[in-house]
């Protein structure tokens, strides 16, 4: 009995420095996650994906920009989450095209079931090297995909 007491201590000094290490590893990181989608406005922004960060921060901006001017009916709010599926340049000699496809994901924000899903595209044609290419035709997708979202709305009552 002694001796299982003994180990029983071992085990719950092993386990109390690796559970500390475990919460304090948590209270550094649970402030980086980003904070759940809400759906404060009729219209959301919520998960936000894409190779680039500039990116990223150009698809979020562009639809705080958007979202608010979508006409939703009274009492029904939604989530809307993006995804760059596609930002692509090809040259041909001094000049560049450059492509962005971007997805939007229309959730129902009282019980998450999609409602949706709506593709938008931008081209660009600009001389290679040009650094606004990719905000511009990035934004071009999104605002392309939102000019159908109050469809996609209409559809989903």
């Amino acid at each position: 009995m002694v001796h299982a007491a003994r180990r029983a201590a071992a085990v719950a000094r092993g386990v109390r420095p690796r559970l500390l290490a475990a919460l304090t590893f948590l209270s550094f990181v649970a402030p980086l996650a980003p904070p759940p989608a809400r759906a404060d406005g009729p219209v959301a922004v919520g998960e936000v994906t894409a190779s680039q960060e500039d990116a990223a921060r150009t698809i979020k901006s562009t639809l705080a920009e958007e979202l608010p001017k979508v006409k939703v009916p009274a009492g029904r709010k939604y989530i809307v989450s993006a995804s760059l599926v596609k930002l692509e340049t090809k040259q041909s000699g001094s000049d560049a095209t450059t492509q962005a496809v971007v997805s939007l994901a229309i959730r129902d924000a009282k019980d998450g079931a999609i409602r949706g899903v709506i593709n938008g595209t931008g081209y660009v044609k600009s001389k290679a090297g040009d650094p606004t290419v990719t905000r511009t035709v990035v934004e071009t997708a999104v605002r392309g995909a939102t000019k159908n979202l109050p469809v996609v709305i209409a559809q989903a009552q």
